[in-house]
C-alpha cells in the first residue's frame, strides 16, 4: 500500500458523529465520562484505501505510545475532536485528540495518532 496522508482539514470535512455519555476507564481505575465529537475510524481507513480481510492498524503517538488493533476493535470508534464540546488539540499533555474506544479500557485510547500502518495477514 501507497502512504496517504489525511490532515486535519480533511477529517473536519469528513462525516463527523456525536459519541455522548462514553466512559473511559483510566489506568489508576478512575472512570471519567464524556461526550466526544469526531470522525468515525472508518471513514477514515476508508479514504485510506484498506484492503479487505485480516488486517492489523499499528497506530503511533508523537509520545512514542503504540497499539496494534483488529478491524473489529476499531469499528464504533472515532478520531476525536471534540470533548464535551472543547477542541482537542495536538498536544499530547492538554487536551489530546484522541481514540474514543466506547467499551474498551482507556489504555487503548491512543492519544494523538500520527501514524497508522496497515498490515495484511
Amino acid at each position: 500500500m501507497s502512504p496517504v496522508t489525511i490532515t486535519y482539514a480533511d477529517m473536519k470535512s469528513m462525516v463527523i458523529v456525536e459519541k455522548d455519555n462514553v466512559t473511559m476507564v483510566k489506568a489508576n481505575g478512575v472512570e471519567v465520562t464524556s461526550d466526544f465529537t469526531g470522525v468515525p475510524m472508518a471513514e477514515i481507513l476508508a479514504k485510506a484505501g484498506v484492503p479487505d480481510g485480516n488486517v492489523t492498524f499499528k497506530m503511533s503517538a508523537p509520545d512514542g505510545y503504540v497499539m496494534v488493533y483488529t478491524r473489529d476493535q476499531l469499528e464504533g470508534s472515532v478520531l476525536g475532536l471534540k470533548r464535551n464540546g472543547t477542541t482537542l488539540t495536538g498536544d499530547v499533555n492538554t487536551d489530546p485528540i484522541q481514540l474514543v474506544m466506547p467499551g474498551q479500557r482507556g489504555a487503548l485510547w491512543i492519544k494523538v495518532p500520527v501514524n497508522i500502518e496497515i498490515d495484511k495477514d
